[in-house]
């Protein structure tokens, strides 16, 4: 899969822990979680737009897929 590929399936959500809820389970490929709310790795066709979402770089993609948590 091409690097643009990548960066186009996937975003970056940042938001507090009660939205975290609100996301589709089968949407979220991995959380970095501080005490300030959630970094989220999405697969952007599955989210709702009134998320907003930033494009990833493709460092941000492969850190969530090997190192973030996996919502259960």
């Amino acid at each position: 899969m091409e690097k643009d590929a990548l960066r186009d399936e996937y975003g970056i959500v940042s938001c507090t822990k009660a939205q975290l809820a609100d996301l589709p389970d089968e949407a979220v490929c991995g959380v970095e979680k501080s005490p300030y709310g959630a970094r989220v790795l999405v697969k952007r066709k599955l989210v709702s737009a009134a998320f907003q979402m930033d494009r990833p770089n493709i460092e941000d993609v492969i850190l969530f897929l090997v190192k973030g948590e996996k919502q259960a």
